[in-house]
């Protein structure tokens, strides 16, 4: 989405930062830090989004990913 400079960008991130936030099973991840590191970097993105270079953005959002797999593997098992 940046790389393609879509406008609906701003609204992407904040839907995505509103649900992570938003969720009922908040309470059980406050104490998980991969939950706590992809709110930060959503969070981040979110309010920097104009000011980061593609770069930054694509090193952001693979960092994330990265993120959501360990907390996926922690969760399975």
């Amino acid at each position: 989405m940046k790389e393609a400079e879509e406008d609906t960008i701003h609204e992407y991130l904040d839907s995505l930062l509103a649900e992570l936030v938003g969720i009922e099973l908040l309470e059980q991840f406050t104490e998980q830090p991969y939950y706590v590191s992809i709110l930060g970097v959503v969070s981040y993105l979110s309010e920097h989004i104009d000011s980061c270079s593609t770069k930054k953005v694509k090193r952001n959002v693979f960092r994330a990913i990265d993120l959501c797999k360990k907390l996926q593997d922690f969760y399975r098992g």
